[in-house]
């Protein structure tokens, strides 16, 4: 998945955040530390530890299986999914909700859930010989239900058929599109899956490398021809419809991405180019005209004029990785996108007045976001984000918006209170560690380290709150807690570490396991580890520092 975002990070070094696999193992001595080195330097090295940044992603991602999705997503689908069970008739009956079901699952994680919830969905339309029904909503449902499932050639048939009785159905018409998409997918990768690149800021680089034959190409493009065209007849046939043209603009989008993974040069070149193909102003017109046909949708509004400001980006040669560079300059910006914003602004003014509490928050937390990212109006955007969790405390998006904001301004007594109502409706190890967070930046250390023990407690496989506690325990109490509490703290990190960790994971992990290394009189993997460190980030203060008072250790040991 390709992920253009936002990002603001609380506390510690600057730099954007993005994944990398590193191999942590290591032996650590158990026993007193290292006494051959001057308590102050020793003390300097750990008062350099501090708890892990964190990352708050505001962004816009795309994929050819939903189309634009933002980052705050899976928390929202999550809470819808919360919200359905404890609903009555729970789980869902009805073949379409059981597809928005598997959907919301696919889109929050739960990928045993999702594909388990697609297969019951593809029961219930065969129960209700869907492939027989006149209904274009039903049979389109039934046609996506089997393109999720992978059964792309499946769908391809049943709706040529269907087309054949209605061809006026623009649902069918577009999903006839997407199953070409996936088709011409699967004509050049055998998962059927178009592999978009991770940023480099999410620690991907570039692009698998791809070397389909002439005769694969051809296939490709001809499945991308036909899709094209059935996007075109869906728009004609359902001019009113923003979905249609949502569409339109998600096949166009496809077809691009998969034209860049095909071309040459690769490396990084390739994953830029793949960022252009994805954020490119060939879909502003049917992104804009989605967005007039429903002034009142937030998430139509918010995919348009993200996807403004981001086609600008790139288009000016803006970075691959990290989408708006540090928060946009709302004076630079060219008068027509700023007209886009404050258009868009009036319209979640107006949606906000809405009596439904879901889209009215929904329209406050885009607002708040535009405010505080775009405008750079920090007041009106806190204003907007706390009645948006005010309407609907279940808006996690919004929540982490209002935590960016406060964080940015360095308003931890905010943040605190902040953090605190945010855990009543979702509690989790982030959230809890957002909490400490803000706990350490007011000095109120234990209360921070009491938190991140319940949150390990709680979420043992979870490495971020063992990480802060190792920090805090080497920085704070080591002569009571000793090394051996840090030794077994970095190994339940490196345990749950996972493949892919973020890049401010990667580099308090390091941090801390150099200043530990040290501490115990093992200069070289010290070094080494810190060494590593400034190879991410040649620019980290923290890291230079921490360099200098290993050359001063060795000094005064050698």
């Amino acid at each position: 998945m390709q992920q253009v975002s936002i990002r603001r990070a609380m506390g510690g070094r600057r730099g954007i955040a993005f994944g990398v696999t590193v191999g942590l193992a290591f032996v650590l001595p158990v026993g007193a530390i290292w006494g051959a080195t001057r308590a102050a330097a020793r003390d300097q090295l750990r008062a350099l530890l501090g708890l892990p940044r964190v990352s708050f992603q505001l962004g816009l991602e795309f994929n050819h299986r939903h189309g634009w999705v933002f980052a705050g997503d899976a928390l929202r689908a999550q809470a819808e999914l919360d919200r359905l069970r404890d609903e009555p008739g729970s789980p869902p009956g009805t073949p379409l909700q059981m597809l928005r079901f598997a959907e919301l699952n696919d889109l929050a994680g739960n990928a045993a859930a999702s594909r388990q919830a697609i297969q019951r969905a593809i029961g219930l339309f065969e129960e209700t010989n869907a492939a027989d029904a006149e209904d274009d909503v039903l049979v389109a449902g039934y046609a996506r239900a089997l393109r999720l499932a992978g059964r792309s050639g499946e769908s391809l048939s049943l709706l040529r058929r269907v087309q054949a009785a209605n061809p006026e159905g623009w649902r069918s018409r577009l999903e006839m599109g997407l199953a070409l998409v996936s088709a011409a997918a699967g004509a050049v990768f055998p998962s059927g899956e178009i592999p978009l690149p991770a940023q480099p800021a999410e620690g991907g680089g570039a692009p698998p490398a791809v070397a389909p034959s002439a005769a694969q190409v051809e296939s490709m493009r001809g499945l991308l021809d036909q899709a094209e065209a059935e996007a075109e007849q869906a728009v004609q046939a359902g001019v009113s419809e923003a979905e249609a043209r949502l569409g339109r603009a998600r096949i166009r989008t496809a077809r691009r991405v998969l034209e860049a993974l095909l071309g040459e040069p690769g490396g990084d070149e390739k994953v830029r180019r793949v960022s252009r193909a994805m954020f490119s102003a060939e879909s502003l017109p049917d992104l804009a005209t989605a967005a007039r046909l429903a002034p009142d949708d937030p998430r139509v509004n918010a995919i348009w004029v993200w996807s403004v400001l981001l086609a600008e980006t790139v288009a000016r040669g803006g970075p691959a990785a990290g989408g708006l560079p540090a928060g946009v300059d709302w004076g630079s910006l060219p008068e027509d996108l700023r007209q886009v914003v404050r258009q868009v602004l009036a319209r979640m003014d107006r949606a906000a007045q809405s009596e439904d509490p879901h889209l009215s928050s929904q329209a406050l937390e885009l607002a708040g976001s535009l405010q505080f990212m775009v405008i750079g109006d920090p007041g009106r955007a806190e204003t907007g984000l706390r009645e948006a969790v005010t309407r609907d405390p279940t808006n996690q998006p919004a929540w982490e918006v209002l935590c960016a904001s406060l964080a940015t301004a360095e308003r931890f007594e905010s943040l605190m209170e902040v953090a605190r109502k945010r855990l009543k409706t979702a509690d989790n190890a982030r959230n809890r560690f957002i909490l400490a967070k803000a706990y350490d930046r007011l000095e109120r250390r234990g209360e921070a380290r009491m938190e991140l023990q319940q949150a390990w407690a709680k979420w043992p496989k979870d490495p971020l709150p063992a990480l802060g506690l190792c920090a805090l325990v080497v920085r704070d109490d080591l002569e009571s807690a000793g090394l051996g509490v840090a030794a077994r703290l970095l190994g339940a990190v490196q345990e749950n570490l996972g493949k892919n960790p973020s890049r401010e994971m990667v580099q308090s992990l390091l941090l801390v396991r150099g200043v530990v290394l040290a501490l115990a009189g093992r200069l070289d993997p010290a070094r080494q580890s810190i060494e590593q460190l400034l190879s991410l980030d040649p620019e980290d203060v923290t890291a230079r520092e921490a360099l200098r008072l290993l050359d001063r250790l060795a000094s005064e040991t050698g």
